[in-house]
């Protein structure tokens, strides 16, 4: 049956997926918007602070204003000068924006209160708004925390991209043509179910992956792991880097530690192909009509689903992980002799006889969440990418004219993408010392997002109101100026907290040189070394450019979410019992 859309719809209930997925990609608009708005500001912002030079600056040392840096900066080099290095911003404010109102809507659902029962107006909505913008920031700090200190101390975190981007391509192609015609073999010549086939052609697709790229891995490590002062570098290049392996080991050096991956990956792509293809058809349920690709929906449906595919492959591989990482470790039994290797059997009954088996996902939220994010881009790129690329033989909804060229184009430009991701990433992951190390600084960030988020969305919340209640402004003016407000009301409350952070932050790691002990005493040092303004220093840039940037984030939001809400299924039916 077929459910007749009327405006306006009723939401569907907080917590639904509807819900979660909406607002989830309406931050990432959102967060995109804000980015293109205010990266010229941000440019100008940090030419400000490498204090640029103007030939009309009197005397040496004299501070430049925003405006003079402004139009210096586009007299020089143009205005698309203020946009370059644009796109890692974009993508940074774009997932942090879809973290922000996607847990703020789950928090609020959460905390929901009616005052009679359901569907009655909330009872408390000050109080829920600020336990879930709090709730939210404790989120946000867990999540930023490390991104954040990396930042203040790495340097070339796109060192090694070359194999990574080679590594990607190659095993992205590999590997999904691999799946795709194991996946064909087996529904032609057996009699096994769906969710066998997803299963068995995933477990082949895994091996023959790392297989093919495994030396590529190799090399990425090695280059990642050397030195970042060229004077003391090992390996000058890629070729370099690979000649020097085989002069050392052979053929067989590219392969070292490659049978733990196999191992492990068979179960987790078994694993990630089922849960995969299952949520894919379960959220298109439209009968017999399949959504056509690029739609929003069906972007919304495979990014969703990776994420899915790629949580219960962590949980599936995790174990294997922890007994990969002990091997690696040589841990010691009591039944072996110094120096003689030890079996993945071995390593995992010694784990579970020990500590017991819950031992083996100690630390699994990080790696979940890793793979959920990681399986997310995957398998919505290519997506997306295999619609960029669609052939078809005649005309519209036709067969794929060159559907082995199409999949292999999109695994490989998929591959691109997910290598400029994870690049940086894999680096800081070799060179930070410790995953203590990433988490210094939690403190005054997670205070900065609960104490900031809470200003933000209830000064948001109450600025909306009045202006809808007193004023006869538009919906998308009243969400502007609402968020404008909120922006600056932000970073006037939160300011200090993000000093001291990026104070304690940018401290050294070793303790018996630490300048600051800690937050009250990072608090304590600044106070004296300049007062109360010591906290608020370079607040004037971004103030300047809180309130474009957060009236366009809330006017994306709120407009996305008001086109996503009657595409829904959910949205429909309920309008449909409506009438």
């Amino acid at each position: 049956m077929e459910f007749v859309e009327e405006s306006p719809s009723p939401p569907p209930t907080l917590g639904t997926v509807e819900t979660v997925v909406t607002h989830f990609f309406s931050g990432t608009i959102a967060g995109f918007t804000g980015a293109i708005v205010g990266y010229p500001l941000d440019t100008i912002k940090s030419r400000m602070q490498t204090q640029m030079h103007l030939p009309s600056a009197a005397t040496i040392g004299r501070r430049v204003t925003p405006l003079q840096a402004f139009v210096h900066s586009i007299r020089q080099e143009g205005f698309l000068s203020l946009y370059r290095g644009a796109s890692t911003q974009v993508a940074r404010q774009a997932i942090g924006c879809s973290i922000l109102f996607g847990l703020l809507s789950q928090f609020k659902g959460l905390f929901y209160t009616p005052s009679d029962g359901p569907g009655s107006p909330e009872a408390h909505p000050h109080a829920v708004l600020a336990a879930s913008a709090a709730c939210t920031g404790i989120v946000e700090a867990s999540i930023y925390c490390p991104f954040e200190i990396t930042m203040v101390r790495m340097q070339g975190l796109y060192r090694g991209l070359g194999p990574t981007c080679c590594r990607e391509m190659l095993g992205n192609t590999v590997y999904f043509l691999s799946y795709e015609r194991f996946k064909h073999l087996l529904h032609t010549h057996t009699d096994m179910t769906e969710m066998q086939v997803y299963g068995v052609a995933g477990a082949a697709a895994g091996p023959v992956y790392w297989c093919t790229s495994f030396p590529l891995d190799t090399i990425k490590s090695v280059v990642q792991a050397d030195a970042m002062d060229p004077r003391r570098r090992k390996y000058h290049g890629i070729r370099d880097c690979a000649t020097q392996l085989y002069r050392e080991g052979g053929a067989g050096r590219f392969f070292r530690g490659l049978s733990p991956c196999l191992v492990r990956t068979m179960p987790v792509s078994a694993v990630k192909f089922m849960a995969f293809e299952k949520s894919v058809r379960v959220k298109m349920v439209e009968e017999s009509s399949p959504i056509v690709l690029g739609k929003v929906q069906t972007v919304i449906t495979h990014f969703f689903s990776g994420t899915v595919a790629g949580v219960t492959g962590a949980v599936a591989g995790y174990p294997l992980d922890t007994i990969k990482s002990r091997m690696q470790t040589q841990m010691h039994l009591p039944s072996t002799t110094a120096g003689s290797r030890i079996t993945p059997l071995q390593a995992l009954v010694h784990s579970i006889r020990q500590e017991g088996f819950l031992s083996l996902y100690r630390g699994a939220s990080t790696q979940v969440a890793r793979q959920a994010i990681g399986c997310s881009i995957l398998f919505g790129l290519m997506a997306q990418f295999k619609w960029l690329f669609y052939t078809p033989s005649t005309g519209i909804g036709s067969a794929e004219a060159h559907p082995q060229i199409v999949l292999a184009a999109s695994a490989a430009c998929t591959g691109v993408v997910e290598a400029s991701i994870y690049c940086p990433f894999e680096i800081t992951m070799i060179r930070m010392q410790a995953v203590k190390g990433l988490y210094r600084g939690f403190t005054p960030t997670c205070c900065r997002e609960m104490v900031g988020n809470t200003v933000y969305f209830l000064t948001y919340d109450r600025v909306k109101d009045q202006l809808q209640a007193k004023t006869q402004l538009t919906p998308m003016h009243v969400y502007g100026t609402s968020g404008a407000v909120a922006g600056f009301a932000y970073w006037c409350v939160s300011f200090p907290l993000d000093t001291i952070k990026s104070v304690v932050q940018a401290d050294v790691l070793d303790r018996r040189h630490q300048k600051y002990l800690g937050t009250m005493d990072c608090a304590s040092k600044l106070y004296r070394e300049g007062g109360v303004g010591r906290f608020f220093r370079g607040l004037s840039p971004c103030l300047l450019r809180a309130m474009p940037v957060n009236a366009v984030q809330f006017m994306s939001f709120e407009k996305t979410v008001e086109m996503l809400m009657p595409l829904w299924p959910h949205s429909r039916r309920t309008s449909q019992d409506a009438r």
